[in-house]
């Protein structure tokens, strides 16, 4: 049976059902996140009506008019307070679903690629997962090197695609952790997050492992910054570009 089938089948049998004819979207729900498929949801060509979908998020327009200020604090990668409060993480993704729904912020039109091959749109809602791993990537760039976040880039996703296609058990998946693991052993401090109408702002941050110094990186002139040292670096940095340039056109 299609979905009005199945809905026109239970409503004669007396079954009790969340959809109906006007709103037949299924949903896929855990504490985690929450996705609707189904009906306008199903087509890319249409506009899928969110007032009518979103169960866990306000659209913006419904949001609150004034914003408000969360901060998160991680150790070694892992989320152990919200605003001060040392919480267990189960409760502190509960708290930031519900605060960050309420101010619309973590919803997305997702167009998957399906393992068999099936282009299939759903309609995502996890306002912690988009708070806390926006909060966890500033503070995993501002303590790690620029080679360390270019690679965990590229490692995230080939992580997601695995899971995704129910590999997680596969041996090159510990190797990846191994990694992850590594690399959050200093991703340890404090995020501040600005939510506002659907958008997610990290607005501060700080940590005892921080790259940043602040003697280095001033435009005041008091900077420790070598900036006589700029001539000899760019001519040799350039280097490699001038020769071919000169072979190619010379």
């Amino acid at each position: 049976m299609g979905r009005d089938e199945q809905i026109q089948w239970a409503q004669e049998h007396g079954i009790t059902i969340e959809q109906t004819i006007k709103k037949p979207y299924s949903y896929d729900e855990n504490m985690w996140g929450n996705t609707g498929e189904g009906g306008e949801i199903e087509n890319p060509e249409l506009e899928p009506p969110l007032e009518n979908i979103l169960k866990w998020c306000k659209i913006p327009e419904q949001a609150p008019n004034k914003g408000v200020t969360v901060k998160i604090k991680f150790n070694k990668g892992i989320p152990i307070a919200l605003n001060g409060q040392t919480k267990p993480t189960k409760d502190i993704i509960a708290d930031l679903n519900k605060l960050g729904g309420t101010h619309g912020v973590g919803f997305f039109h997702l167009i998957e690629d399906r393992f068999v091959g099936l282009k299939v749109r759903g309609i995502y809602e996890n306002p912690a997962a988009h708070i806390l791993i926006s909060a966890h990537k500033n503070l995993e760039q501002l303590v790690s090197t620029r080679e360390e976040n270019e690679l965990k880039g590229l490692l995230d996703q080939k992580w997601a695609y695995l899971i995704y296609e129910a590999k997680y058990f596969d041996p090159v998946m510990d190797n990846i952790r191994a990694f992850i693991d590594e690399q959050n052993t200093k991703v340890t401090g404090e995020v501040t997050v600005k939510l506002y109408k659907g958008n997610c702002q990290v607005v501060s941050l700080t940590s005892k492992y921080s790259l940043f110094d602040e003697n280095l990186a001033t435009f005041n002139k008091e900077a420790t910054f070598n900036s006589n040292a700029s001539a000899g670096f760019i001519e040799l940095w350039n280097l490699p570009q001038k020769t071919a340039y000169n072979v190619k056109h010379g």
